[in-house]
Parts: structure tokens; sequence; C-alpha cells
């Protein structure tokens, strides 16, 4: 019979070779046999499983495995099986025959805890190259300080617990002793809480009485009361004209409410009128610095009045607010903008002092005009002073050269 074609052991036919095959086809029958073995276990370079005896090493958490035969070498894909003889208490170690000591790990790739490995359990480890992984141990919940999720079955089971202090709240589970001490607790606060409430209660009522006692004493006749002390009553709004008892808060917005606006919030100004209406204005000292933001001033007469300077270095944004006269140096192209113009129907206009002007193209803002239709050519290396101005809100500027050239 012909050799049959197998890559894995699965493949294999049992019942070849037949009694009627040839003895010259037996070495392709080992040779097939040898590569199904080889595909089948290709992952183990070595010993697959070993199975040895276990006794305790150095301490409680040191596992010595003596297996026979005597593997040479740890392999990557080792498994070892072992009855343990002992119980550990925390990180634990394997040593198989005498190849050296290497961690014995949880399946998470953490160091073992209290309990995992029981005393007279089975263990299943198996060896990445590093460290052997316990793929099987003790998987009963008695671990101390471990956390469960989700849900669990202990029908029939009775499960305990330690008791946790009185008052404690937190997640942890609760003993039949705590709930009993916890309600025990809650009635006697229950009950001394309901107690000194009917205390306060008596005690309440015993002073409402006095004081309502009190209060009849010591009120006025309705009939012609004759008042003592200071007493007050609701003040009215002003205009209100009928018997209603008039306090002094009325008898002040009625007395000045035609004659002054509204003081709340108008500390430190003085009135003034334009002959029909008053209002408040502020108070101006004429000595010092004034800052009259948005103020007019009507016909005013200024001797040694001075405009701020404002050196722009490196900007290109003219802020109004923060000056009329700006001055700046070229080194290359610009473009101007200008901010906080005021609104249309009030002029603005300032300087610009710039020195090498022509040095590069200037962009100017929008809505400049210029005599002629045509910005000025200014001065690559010297000094030039222009002068803009608008009454529009910006939205027409005049630019006039007021000096070109200056020296």
């Amino acid at each position: 019979m012909s050799l049959e074609s197998a890559t894995y052991v699965a493949g294999l036919v049992s019942t070849n070779p037949t009694a009627t095959d040839s003895k010259s086809q037996g070495d392709d029958h080992l040779r097939l046999i040898k590569s199904t073995l080889l595909n089948s276990f290709a992952g183990f370079p070595g010993m697959v499983v070993v199975t040895g005896s276990e006794a305790q090493g150095s301490t409680v958490n040191d596992y010595t495995v003596t297996v026979s035969p005597a593997p040479s070498a740890y392999t990557t894909s080792m498994v070892v099986l072992f009855k343990a003889a002992h119980a550990n208490t925390g990180a634990a170690t394997v040593q198989v025959n005498a190849l050296g000591t290497k961690p014995l790990i949880a399946v998470d790739g953490s160091a073992l805890k209290t309990g995992d490995i029981e005393s007279g359990g089975v263990v299943a480890a198996w060896y990445d190259g590093t460290s052997f992984y316990v793929i099987s141990g003790n998987d009963r919940a008695n671990r101390n300080g471990d956390t469960y999720s989700g849900s669990h079955v202990m029908t029939g089971a009775t499960v305990t617990v330690a008791t946790q202090s009185a008052l404690d709240n937190s997640t942890k589970a609760a003993s039949t002793a705590y709930a009993d001490a916890a309600v025990a607790a809650e009635a006697s606060l229950r009950s001394s809480a309901d107690t000194t409430l009917q205390t306060n209660i008596n005690s309440e009522a015993s002073t409402r009485a006095a004081a309502d006692t009190a209060l009849q004493n010591s009120k006025a006749d309705l009939a012609s009361p004759a008042f003592t002390g200071t007493p007050t009553a609701p003040t009215a709004t002003a205009g209100t004209s009928t018997t209603q008892i008039a306090t002094t808060a009325f008898v002040m917005a009625q007395a000045f409410s035609a004659a002054l606006p509204a003081q709340t919030g108008n500390a430190g100004k003085f009135v003034t009128t334009d002959g029909t209406n008053a209002s408040w204005a502020d108070a101006v000292t004429p000595t010092g610095t004034q800052t009259l933001t948005n103020k007019t001033l009507v016909a005013p007469v200024n001797t040694g009045a001075r405009e701020t300077r404002v050196a722009m270095g490196a900007g290109t944004a003219i802020d109004l607010a923060s000056g009329n006269y700006f001055s700046r140096t070229n080194s290359g192209a610009v473009t101007f903008s200008v901010s906080n113009v005021p609104a249309s129907g009030t002029t603005a206009s300032f300087i610009l002092d710039l020195t090498n002007g022509g040095v590069g193209a200037i962009t100017w803002w929008s809505g400049v005009k210029w005599a002629g239709g045509t910005a000025p050519t200014l001065t690559s290396a010297g000094r030039d002073v222009l002068g803009f101005f608008t009454h529009d809100g910006g939205t027409t500027w005049t630019g006039l050269v007021l000096g070109k050239d200056v020296k």
C-alpha cells in the first residue's frame, strides 16, 4: 500500500504499514512519523511536560521539584506538574532539579498572594523563558486582601466575614453581628433623640406661652395707642396720599423726589440741571492729573496742554486710547492699523513720526485719502512727519504730509 500523506499526528493512519507492505517502505513511514511529530510539537524545543515530587526549599515560598529523568535545561513552553507539600505565604519561586531558581507568578504576571498554592494542591506552571506562570492552583475565594467582582453563587454555604468596627461606613462585607450591633445602636440613638425632641417641644411650648403673655401685656391699645421707644412701620411708596402712617424714609423721599435724582451709586458727585431736570455729574478737582474719559468740555481754555507720545517699537497697531503722537523706525515692509476711533460726529487726529519710512512698502489702513489720490513717497534714510484726522468714526481718514525728510 502506498504511503499516506500527513502533516500532523492526527493525519497518520494507524493501520499503516500493512503486513503486505514491503520492508523497504519502513524508512518512509519512520520519516513521516518524525515529520508529523515535529510539526505537532513545533513550539516545544525541549521537554514538554515534566512531573515530579516537591519539597520545601529554604522557605515556605520556595518550591523544589525533583524530576526523573532530569531535564538538561529549562525550555520555553515547558510545563511542570507537581503536588505542593506546603502552602505559600507570598511571592514564590520554583526550581526543577538543580537548573536554578525561577519566579513562580500568577497568570497576570503579578506576584503570588498568600494561599495561591495550597498544601496538597496540584500545581501546573508554564515557562515563558523567564518565569513560571501558575495556570492551576488555588482559585477559591479565601485569599486575604483580594477583591472579587461579578456574581457568586453560595447557596447552602455559610460565609463568614470579620465583624467590622461600629459605625464603619465602607464597602466591606457586614457580618450579622455587625448588623445586629448597628440596629441596636440606631434604636438607642432614636430613643435618645425622641426623648430630646420631646423635651425641646415641651420647652418651646412653655417659652411660646410666656412670650404670648408678655406680648399681650406689652402691646398698645388699638384705640388711641401711646407708643414708646422707636416704633417702626412699612414705608409707603412715594406719592402715596392716604391715612397710612408715614415713616421718616417716606418723608425724605417725598420731600426730595422732585428735586433730586436717585442717590444710590452716586457718592462724590454733584447735582447739575438743564433747566428742567436735575442729574448727577462727576466732580472735577482743578489740580493734579485728571482723566476725563468721554467728557465734553464746552469752550475750554487750555494752558500748557500736552499730548502723549507713544514709541511703537516693532508694533504696527496705532491705539488712539494710548496717545495722539506715535513714532516708529521702519526696517522693511509694514502694515498699519488703527483702533479705538471715536464715533462718527467726533473729530479724531494724530501724528505719525516715521524714521526710514521709505525703506519698504507701507500698507495703510482702510479709508486713508491722500492729496491727489496717491500716497506720498517717504524718505528711505531720514525722518518724515505725517498727520491724520477723521470725523466719521474712521470710515474716511485724511492723510497729510506735515514734514518730509525733516532734519
